[in-house]
């Protein structure tokens, strides 16, 4: 699938297994942030990208010394399903106001 769809087979999976998604429950601290609570995904970056070309930490930069952190909360099963299909269709940006986000020299980070 990856050859016929590239990036976007990544997101049709993700799809196809949302019966299986089971949040992570976690705290993230730094100077001046905090953020605790369900989460599906997590990302820490020095770069922008991560495997495949998706763009985690679109404001990271490998020269300024910080970390970006970039956490997806839980959603329901219906809000989870209508965000996959708005990304496949307009990609990762769409999910700018669901995601949360830090830049900081390092984090505290406990999960499950």
């Amino acid at each position: 699938m990856k050859k016929l769809m590239g990036g976007a087979a990544n997101i049709f999976t993700g799809i196809g297994r949302l019966h299986d998604l089971q949040p992570c429950r976690g705290e993230f601290k730094a100077d001046g942030f905090a953020w605790k609570g369900e989460f599906l995904a997590m990302a820490i970056g020095n770069g922008r990208m991560a495997g495949g070309g998706i763009e985690l930490c679109p404001d990271a930069k490998v020269d300024d010394g910080m970390l970006d952190l970039m956490v997806v909360p839980f959603l329901s099963r219906e809000t989870l399903g209508e965000t996959l299909r708005t990304i496949a269709q307009n990609g990762l940006g769409e999910l700018a106001n669901t995601v949360v986000r830090a830049k900081a020299d390092r984090f505290e980070i406990q999960c499950d």
